[in-house]
Parts: C-alpha cells; structure tokens; sequence
C-alpha cells in the first residue's frame, strides 16, 4: 500500500474528514492547493488507485472503492467544487473527473465489469451524474459554459451515452435499461434541454441542437429503433416516441419555434419529418 500526501494536506484532512484504506496494493495520491479543502478516501479489494488533485479553495473530494483493479483519477481547478464518487465495486472499473472553474458538482458510481465513466466540466455551476449498473458500459459527458446538467442512469450490458455541451444552462438526460443501447447529444448555445428514455435493446438515439432553447424528447421500447432529431435555430420542440422493434424517425427542424411528434407502434414503421420556416408544426401516428 501506498499513500503520499504533503503535511499540509495530511493536516486538512485529519481536521476536515476522515482518511480509511484498507486492502492490498491500494495506492492513493492526493495533492492539494489552497484554503479548506477535504478529502476521504475509502477503498477495499485489490489493486485500487485513487488520485485527487485539488487547486483552488473550499474544493471537496469523495471516493469509494470496493473491488478490484479499480481506478479514480479526480481533478479540480477553481473554487467550490465537488467530485464525489459513491460507490465502485467490481472489476476493471474506471472513473475520471475533471472540474475546471467554479461550484461544479459530479456524482459518479458503478457496480458490475468494466464499466468506464468519464467527465470533463469547465465553466461554473455545472453538475454531472453517472450510475452504472452492469457490464461493459460507457459514458463521457462533457460539459463547457456555465449552468449547465447532464444526468446517466445505465443498467444492464453494454450501453453506451455521450453528451458534448457548449454554451449556458443546457441539459441532457439519459436512462438505458437493457443492452447494446447508443445515446448521442450534442448541444451548442443556451437553454436546450434533450432526454433519451431506452427500454430494450440496440435501440440508437441520436439529438442534435444547436441554437437556443430548443427541446428534444425520445421514448424507445423495444429493439432496433433509430431516432434521429436535428435542430437548428431557436425554440424548436421534437418528441420521438418508439414501441416495437425496427422502427425509424427522422426530424429535421431549421428555424425557430417548430413543433413535431412521432408516435410509433408496432414494427418497421418509418417517419420522416422536415421542417423549414417559423412557427410549423408536424404530428405523426404510425401502427394504431
């Protein structure tokens, strides 16, 4: 087992918090600069690595570890911060975060095989949370502006969620239970918000936004659904709702304040929507 941290960061966290470890060849690093920062760190089984490196001041830093072959790797930059990692049991686990700027919060765990879990913040006032339940799962939220939340829930094998996010007070949510689910977000401007719902397997979720308050839904039960949902402009609203095996959506929206739904029930059902101009507006029903 080994531990490094300098007189200074020994002394914080005796006073702060509390420091367990407990296991074989855990190693653990933890590095700090400023003023009230904390650190606890817990980890059982074998062959853990923990490392926070803290910069700034009133940052907090929290890990668990139970398993083996797990690694944390937490970083923060600026003032206020909070990486908290509840819980990692398993095998072949891995969770990295990194905060750069001011009050950001991230909230990681998994528990099953190699499950990986990585989050990037930059900005102020940004919040991340990740649960992973399962094996072979994947999940990368980037986050750059201020304001800005992403949420992960995964259970099962094999799900896969990216989100990328530019800009202020954007949002994007994900919930997967099955396998082999894909979800993609990608974000640029101010207050768009996007949530993929996949209950099943293979389902894909592809959103889209660039621009400013614009919304994207997707609801897939079932097998082998595909939605894709683009937007460009501002205050554009998409809902995708998908219940069977093989269906396809495809929304287009370029300019503002459009509206579309897409219901489909049953199979290999298709819809096609594309929308140009202000203020349209498209309902689809397929399988009733």
């Amino acid at each position: 087992m080994k531990a490094v941290l300098n007189p200074l960061t020994a002394a914080i966290i005796l006073a702060t918090s509390n420091l367990a470890l407990a296991g074989d060849n855990d190693t653990t690093r933890i590095n700090q600069k400023g003023d009230l920062n904390g650190a606890y760190v817990m980890q059982g089984g074998d062959d853990n690595n923990i490392l926070i490196n803290q910069n700034g001041d009133r940052n907090r830093g929290t890990v668990y570890q139970s398993g083996q072959d797990n690694l944390t790797t937490l970083n923060q930059k600026g003032d206020a911060n909070s990486a908290n990692v509840f819980g990692q049991s398993g095998e072949n686990n891995l969770i990295k975060g990194n905060q750069l700027g001011d009050s950001n919060r991230l909230h990681a765990g998994q528990s099953g095989e190699n499950n990986v879990t990585n989050i990037l913040q930059v900005g102020e006032g940004n919040s991340a949370y990740s649960r992973q339940d399962g094996e072979q799962n994947d999940v990368k939220i980037n986050q750059q502006g201020d304001h800005n939340s992403a949420f992960n829930n995964q259970v099962g094998d094999r799900n896969d969620f990216r989100t990328l996010q530019q800009g202020d007070h954007n949002s994007s949510g994900n919930y997967q239970r099955g396998e082999n689910n894909v979800t993609r977000s990608h974000q640029v401007g101010d207050g768009n918000w996007n949530y993929t719902y996949q209950i099943g397997e293979s389902n894909l979720s592809v959103m889209d936004q660039k621009g400013d308050f614009n919304g994207a839904y997707t609801f897939q039960h079932g097998e082998n659904n595909d939605t894709h949902i683009l937007q460009r402009g501002d205050g554009n609203y998409s809902f995708s709702s998908q219940h069977g095996d093989d269906n396809l959506v495809r929304t287009r929206q370029m300019g503002d304040r459009n509206s579309s739904a897409v219901c489909q029930f049953g199979d290999d059902h298709k819809a096609f929507v594309n929308q140009k101009g202000t203020g349209n507006s498209a309902s689809v029903v397929q399988g009733l």
